[in-house]
């Protein structure tokens, strides 16, 4: 389970730190969800984050779920609408996260 962050936009809003990157997905899932930390973004905490949809360079589409209070991604088939499984391979997915912190 790896991935590549690469920050794309940065601004505020209020107080709040709001960032924009692309996540690239390297190796493969464990459920529960990709771990990401407010560093990565350039934060100290997170408040709030969303995502969009992934597609891979097959062009298959997955969803994902930003769940700050767990500092996590999780990955859901397009076709089921299930987390992706244990040692899924998710290697290429490619999703853009904006994360609000401090």
């Amino acid at each position: 389970m790896a991935h590549t962050t690469v920050i794309t936009e940065q601004t505020y809003e209020g107080a709040r730190k709001v960032v924009y990157a692309t996540l690239t997905m390297t190796s493969t899932y464990t459920t529960g969800g990709e771990p990401v930390t407010p560093a990565e973004f350039g934060l100290t905490s997170f408040v709030a984050g969303s995502t969009e949809p992934s597609v891979n360079g097959s062009g298959v589409v997955a969803f994902t779920r930003f769940k700050p209070s767990t500092s996590t991604v999780q990955i859901y088939g397009a076709a089921t609408g299930a987390e992706v499984s244990n040692g899924g391979a998710v290697s290429g997915y490619t999703w853009t996260v904006r994360a609000v912190g401090f």
